[in-house]
């Protein structure tokens, strides 16, 4: 990982201003955010794993309240395949089966709290793992601590120049960032991003 310094430090050296007088720190955080969130859109290199242990007979657990998008499911180790809630509720017709789980569900009670599902109802205690990215309006980024692999760091960094250049109405700089974004991008998905598990330390941050 890196720190902000540095990271808005590469932004103003490759675009070439060093002085906040024109475009502030703020305004570079929130271009490196937006440029991890199409990151992560296309690569699930910031998916954060959560786990609970799953109770014989119970069919639904408490997720994690900034969840924006549930990505994988595993139980004990197992991937499960994502069904609807309303798929389920309308088509299983023993909706207390208990067994090993080979579905989940991810559904809001009527509380407002987000729940995830099993399919059958588990049988023994076993460790529920879950990949999720963060709600949209969750940054990423802050002052402390900053989530990006060294491996994307030169990528994030040319995205940030691109949003400067946009605001500074340079089409020319523009493309010239973006397309190394872009290139960059394609590179790491050809190379096994999204399949994944030959980044597993890139793909799945513990803590930010």
């Amino acid at each position: 990982m890196t720190t902000f310094t540095t990271l808005t430090a590469d932004v103003r050296r490759l675009y070439g201003e060093t002085a906040t007088t024109f475009t502030s720190d703020a305004d570079i955080l929130r271009w490196l955010n937006i440029g991890l969130r199409d990151w992560e859109a296309d690569t699930g290199v910031q998916q954060k794993p959560q786990s609970v242990t799953t109770v014989s007979g119970t069919r639904e657990y408490d997720i994690v309240d900034d969840v924006g998008n549930v990505q994988r499911v595993f139980y004990d180790d197992s991937p499960l395949l994502p069904v609807s809630y309303k798929v389920m509720t309308n088509y299983d017709e023993d909706t207390d089966e208990t067994g090993i789980p080979g579905y989940y569900y991810v559904r809001f009670d009527d509380y407002q709290d987000i729940k995830i599902g099993l399919i059958p109802i588990p049988n023994d205690a076993k460790v529920l793992r879950y990949f999720y990215t963060q709600v949209e309006d969750t940054d990423y980024l802050d002052s402390a601590n900053i989530p990006v692999p060294p491996d994307h760091r030169h990528a994030i960094v040319n995205f940030a120049c691109a949003q400067w250049a946009a605001t500074d109405g340079d089409i020319t700089r523009y493309s010239l960032f973006s397309g190394v974004y872009k290139e960059r991008k394609a590179q790491w998905e050809a190379t096994g991003g999204l399949a994944g598990e030959a980044y597993p330390v890139m793909r799945y941050v513990d803590a930010w």
